[in-house]
């Protein structure tokens, strides 16, 4: 059987699925889900064509529903299923994926911006004062 892994947002999200779980239901019911959620994760890396393709996702996600979550995974390089996401069904998943596109593009724009800064910083060391003092 292939391999599975969650991703740090997963492993978030599936230890607050847990405690949930636990505060409404109780700790047997918890447990009970989250052994049929890894049970899922072991059939997902056995047969990741399970997976189903959503318009709105990132093109590596695929999708499949689990109880009242839904679960978002990728095939990695090496074989090795890596659950990315598992979001409550209550979820508008449409507008979820728009705003994580939304902050991903606002980082990288940051990310962009350091940069150019880091850039101009060092370019402009060496004169001792900077374009601005002059």
């Amino acid at each position: 059987m292939s391999d599975w892994e969650l991703s740090d947002k997963a492993k978030e999200q599936f230890r607050d699925i847990y405690w949930d779980t636990v505060y409404d239901r109780g700790k047997e019911q918890a447990e009970r889900y989250i052994l049929e959620l890894e049970e899922l994760f072991d059939n997902l890396a056995f047969n990741p064509r399970m997976g189903l393709k959503r318009e709105f996702c990132p093109p590596e996600y695929m999708y499949f529903p689990k109880g009242k979550h839904n679960i978002f995974f990728a095939e990695k390089d090496d074989g090795v299923i890596e659950i990315l996401e598992v979001v409550h069904s209550s979820v508008e998943l449409e507008t979820y994926f728009e705003n994580e596109n939304n902050i991903e593009k606002e980082r990288e724009g940051l990310e962009k911006k350091l940069e150019e800064d880091r850039l101009w910083r060092e370019r402009h060391r060496d004169d001792g004062r900077d374009d601005r003092e002059r």
